[in-house]
């Protein structure tokens, strides 16, 4: 029998292009003043805010706001002109939600819940004064409660959603001994419950408010496996099973079922359970989501916001709602379908009464406690000029994506200086341009911070729509996983160490520059894992010695035969795993020997048994000094070590003359690790260790962000 070995490092995934690109929303001629929105309410923007920003003199009928590309309704305190100190604009506002997030997917349907962001919970809105077209505005309507003739409505149908914003799952995994995870996002993969065993069911008491006499309950439910078991789940409503079904492995499942409404107890909380059965005692499961569609009478349980949806009315609606929190004052209603806002009338006390006006469409409203301190006020706008990426000036075949914390250095702005290198001939005569993150999060991931869109769609955009196709595209900052990113966005130094963002969990900067789901980059891509501009200036003078050497050497043997050095370390847990290794490499060590390249490789290994030199750091020493063209390893490494010490960058006396390392082990590749001692401590990967030492280490560095298997490395080294 064949014997199966596996060594865990990453493997990389594609990403499909999407069709829509996030920016189309803009009018380049207009100036737009961002701010950020982090809670559903009602917000307010005084005249104050807009005087400071330079919009005190701007039409008010000329306002327009927009969130995540497309236009939101505005109520003005007056119809038109310039507003008074006293005058303001004023909108519902909502937190992001996950509804960007479904482009992040292989296969959106593996999203099964769009509430919560992956990225934040903030969102961004963006307002401009157009003097082209008519913007959306919310109008005052009259609440004739006088005029009425309608009966009040008996019920509403609302969706409940169970609570399952407790853990970011990574989702689907393939188990060889480790759990390997895709770049790409899987199913089962984002916001989900924590993790359902057979032992300890999700148990959750919830006031529905039932109307007893409307149509049957719709319940849905979304889960996923967690563990390479079988097993079968179970959803139940005050102990009655509603949905049963098995679930193999990491498989997904959704399931819907009609609940009559004999099983609600309408008057208490009703009791939802998850459960799962399996042979395996550790057997986990994840719920994405759980909803229950059902008639609700119009008892809003206290809550100071609700929103709610109507179908269409041809007569209108009249409501009497009761247990709303509203401090005393009464509360507003806006029809966020038909643009329109309603006071309630309070001639009942504990009632509030709306006659709404017919509507032709099925229409979202939310209602609002109205208090002052339930106001939200929006006291700072930041200017955002955008640059326009369909003109040919803005465009190059050399994109250079950074971030303004790193345009300062000992030595000037070495992001400039880096695009100018590009530039010259020596550097490869390049039309490279520079371009910015802020810019980018604001053009194509609708402002949303953090957001891997901003790189991936701009890379799409960019070798879809520029003149010339570009061929480069480097990424000048340091990065983060998008699970890390969220779990600590309320400190400041996640900022600091998520410059340009990668793409999924495991990080892959490959999936920023591809396109149907092709693993490969359509693109050259690479990263310098920067977090300050003298490690970019650093960087920036190794490349220039380095690609100096290549041009100006002479072309003898004296002075070029260090190129044809090749170092191969093997490494490995056991004899039999060292073996296979040491085979892989002594055939790469044969292909670099051969006439093509006429190689001298000194391979090395932990195991005196092989028939491979010892390393030792003398002979390290001495043969950075002479020149190395590549170091491969292949064993087990982390993130920050091999299983050979080689030592500190500082060690090697090898300046001009930096390797290429191929690290085939664990996580040895990982730069996106969340660590803060990267700031305070100077702390860095083994990566970046080399790649950014100071005229010595390394030039580049080719290695695995998370666990893989040997076989595949192997593939990837042969070709390599």
């Amino acid at each position: 029998m064949k014997r199966v070995l596996f060594l865990f490092c990453c493997i990389f995934f594609a990403y499909s292009v999407n069709a829509q690109y996030n920016n189309e929303w803009i009018d380049y001629s207009n100036t737009y003043y961002k701010f950020k929105v982090g809670a559903n309410g009602l917000y307010r923007i005084p005249a104050s805010t807009l005087q400071t920003a330079g919009l005190g003199t701007s039409p008010v009928e000329q306002f327009q706001l927009w969130r995540n590309g497309k236009e939101i309704p505005i109520f003005t305190s007056i119809a038109s002109g310039v507003l008074s100190n006293a005058d303001y604009l004023e909108f519902y506002g909502e937190q992001n939600d996950g509804k960007p997030d479904s482009k992040l997917y292989k296969n959106p349907i593996n999203q099964q819940n769009d509430l919560w962001s992956l990225q934040t919970d903030t969102a961004a809105y963006y307002l401009t004064v157009n003097k082209k077209g008519i913007p959306l505005r919310i109008v005052s309507q009259t609440n004739d409660i006088a005029g009425n003739t309608l009966s009040p409505e008996p019920y509403f149908i609302h969706t409940f959603n169970l609570n399952t914003k407790q853990k970011l799952n990574p989702g689907y995994a393939s188990v060889v001994g480790e759990y390997v995870y895709s770049s790409s996002y899987e199913a089962g993969e984002g916001w989900t419950s924590q993790d359902i065993m057979p032992t300890t069911p999700i148990k959750s008491l919830e006031y529905l408010y039932i109307n007893e006499n409307g149509p049957a309950a719709q319940l849905n439910v979304s889960v996923s496996g967690n563990a390479m078991n079988f097993r079968n789940y179970k959803v139940s409503i005050n102990g009655n099973v509603q949905i049963e079904s098995p679930l193999e492995y990491f498989n997904q499942d959704t399931k819907s079922a009609s609940v009559p409404m004999g099983v609600f107890l309408k008057n208490a909380a009703e009791q939802f359970q998850i459960s799962t059965t399996s042979g395996a005692s550790t057997d986990r499961i994840v719920v994405s989501k759980l909803s229950l569609t059902y008639p609700r009478v119009f008892n809003f349980g206290g809550l100071s916001q609700f929103p709610f949806e109507l179908p269409a009315a041809p007569n209108g609606n009249y409501l009497e709602i009761v247990y709303f929190t509203d401090g005393g004052v009464p509360p507003v209603l806006i029809d966020l379908t038909n643009n329109k806002k309603y006071i309630a009338n309070t001639s009942v006390s504990g009632m509030f009464k709306f006659a709404l006006l017919p509507s032709a469409v099925s229409r979202k409203l939310v209602l609002l406690n109205a208090l002052p301190s339930n106001t939200y006020t929006v006291t700072n706008l930041q200017q955002r000029v955008f640059k326009n990426f369909a003109i040919s000036v803005n465009q190059g075949d050399y994109l250079i994506i950074s971030n303004s914390r790193l345009y300062n250095s000992s030595n000037g702005n070495p992001v400039e200086a880096y695009r100018s290198y590009r530039s010259s001939t020596s550097g490869g005569g390049y039309t490279a341009k520079v371009f910015d993150m802020d810019q980018l999060i604001d053009q194509f991931a609708f402002g949303i911070k953090g957001h891997p869109l901003a790189v991936k769609n701009f890379i799409s955009y960019a070798k879809n729509n520029f003149a010339v196709k570009p061929k480069v595209a480097l990424l000048i900052g340091r990065g983060i996983l998008y699970t890390d990113y969220r779990t600590n966005e309320a400190l400041p130094i996640v900022e600091e160490l998520n410059l340009v963002p990668t793409f999924g969990t495991p990080g892959s900067d490959n999936q920023l520059a591809s396109e149907n789901f092709d693993p490969v980059s359509d693109i050259s891509i690479g990263r310098i894992s920067a977090i300050n501009g003298d490690e970019v200036d650093n960087y920036l003078q190794k490349v220039k010695q380095y690609e100096n050497v290549y041009q100006t050497l002479p072309n003898t043997v004296k002075g070029r035969s260090w190129m044809k050095n090749v170092v191969h370390a093997v490494g490995g847990s056991d004899p039999y795993l060292q073996a296979v290794i040491y085979g892989y490499m002594t055939a790469n060590a044969n292909v670099l020997r051969d006439t093509l390249f006429g190689g001298h490789v000194y391979s090395f290994s932990k195991n005196s048994s092989l028939s491979v030199e010892q390393i030792s750091s003398t002979q390290l020493q001495d043969l950075f000094a002479e020149g190395i063209n590549i170091l491969t390893y292949f064993g087990h490494s982390s993130t920050n070590t091999l299983e050979f010490n080689i030592d500190e960058p500082a060690k090697y006396n090898n300046q001009g003359k930096y390797p290429v390392f191929l690290v085939n082990g664990c996580s040895a590749g990982n730069i996106f690790v969340y660590d803060t001692l990267r700031k305070y401590a100077g702390y860095q990967t083994l990566s970046e260790k080399y790649v950014l030492a100071k005229e010595r280490g390394s030039i580049a560095f080719f290695a695995s962000t998370h666990y893989g298997i040997v076989n595949y490395l192997n593939i990837f080294t042969n070709s390599f």
